[in-house]
């Protein structure tokens, strides 16, 4: 599932949310859906927070409603995940641990956004998610893993994760189709180019489009 997941994610940055493949991704997302409203990493697996998160942003990106059975009951599984300290554990049920963590909170966070969820409301023992993030950052700027946990060769993830949560923004951050990116400027503009080799140049020349995307 994991595949289909950020597969579709994929798509929907694209613009390609009414492609046959981003429908077909959806509609495998929606029918392996668990009973528990969840996703796991893979087809049978336990239902963890992240991909159910992942899931429910892909899927809203791809224009399920969030009024959708699919959509209330993946987010009624992800507040068995939330902790007494307002954060979320990546898995509830899980025999190593269900301490919260930043990134899991961040990716919850992202799906509320996503569902135009009130995050206020996802209250557990006095403390919501916003709270339980915030107090992970270290001094130095970054985001632990978990508070007190440190710095990592993973916090410059977990920290972007954070960003994006705490901004109150959610995946795609952008959406970009053949006519430029969503939002913006569609005017077609025109750019001069040159690739260099180590020693010498190999060609020169003009494309024209929107962004450096359509050069490359």
């Amino acid at each position: 599932l994991n595949d289909d997941i950020f597969g579709l994610l994929a798509l929907d940055a694209a613009g390609e949310s009414a492609s046959p493949e981003a429908e077909g991704a959806q509609a495998y997302l929606i029918a392996h859906q668990s009973s528990n409203g969840g996703w796991g990493f893979a087809t049978g697996g336990n239902s963890d927070s992240n991909m159910t998160a992942a899931a429910i942003v892909a899927l809203r990106a791809s224009g399920v409603a969030g009024a959708d059975q699919t959509i209330v009951k993946a987010l009624d599984y992800l507040k068995t995940a939330q902790n007494s300290d307002g954060g979320f554990t990546y898995d509830p049920a899980s025999m190593y641990g269900t301490a919260s963590d930043a990134s899991s909170t961040a990716w919850v966070l992202w799906a509320l956004t996503s569902s135009d969820v009130d995050q206020s409301t996802w209250v557990k023992d006095a403390h919501t998610p916003v709270q339980y993030l915030e107090s992970t950052q270290a001094a130095d700027g970054f985001f632990q893993y978990q508070a007190g946990s440190g710095e990592d060769a993973f916090s410059a993830t977990t920290t972007a994760y954070a960003v994006i949560a705490l901004a109150g923004k959610t995946l795609p951050l952008k959406v970009f189709s053949g006519t430029g990116q969503q939002g913006g400027s569609s005017t077609t503009q025109t750019f001069g180019f040159r690739i260099e080799a180590q020693i010498s140049g190999i060609c020169v020349g003009v494309a024209a489009g929107p962004t450096a995307l359509d050069i490359v």
